[in-house]
């Protein structure tokens, strides 16, 4: 028995990796952020400063689509917290997705990604996440 329970001490751990379900853009940034209420995948399109379109894509743990009723995006930079979040709400798509368009991101660095998102029924929950945004 010991033997065994050895063995497995030197076995790599296997990793809990979801790919994305679309095609990211070579200059978008892209964060996962997983919870156990949902998953999102968030898209920012150019991942530079200025103005930017946000993706977001909510999902279950079988990858189909979480239904929601709102989602709310605050980017926050992590380095200048004095700074005011960007704030707005996202629009439904009409292939479940939500998006926010014309977002201008005033300069480079790591941005806090928070998705308040209001699910058909029960409580609203919050995911996060960093992203890196270029110059």
């Amino acid at each position: 028995m010991l033997l065994f329970v050895g063995a497995l001490g030197t076995m790599e751990p296997t990793a809990h990796v979801h790919a994305p379900s679309t095609e990211i853009p070579p200059d978008a940034a892209f964060v996962h952020i997983h919870a156990s209420e949902a998953m999102a995948e968030v898209t920012i399109n150019p991942g530079r400063a200025g103005r930017v379109r946000v993706s977001i894509r909510l999902s279950r743990e079988d990858s189909s689509i979480f239904s929601a009723a709102e989602v709310m995006v605050v980017l926050t930079p992590q380095a200048q917290p004095a700074t005011p979040p960007l704030s707005r709400p996202a629009m439904r798509q009409s292939d479940g997705t939500w998006q926010v368009d014309g977002l201008e991101i005033g300069q480079p660095g790591i941005w806090i990604v928070k998705l308040t998102v209001a699910p058909e029924t029960g409580e609203p929950f919050v995911l996060d996440a960093p992203v890196v945004i270029e110059r």
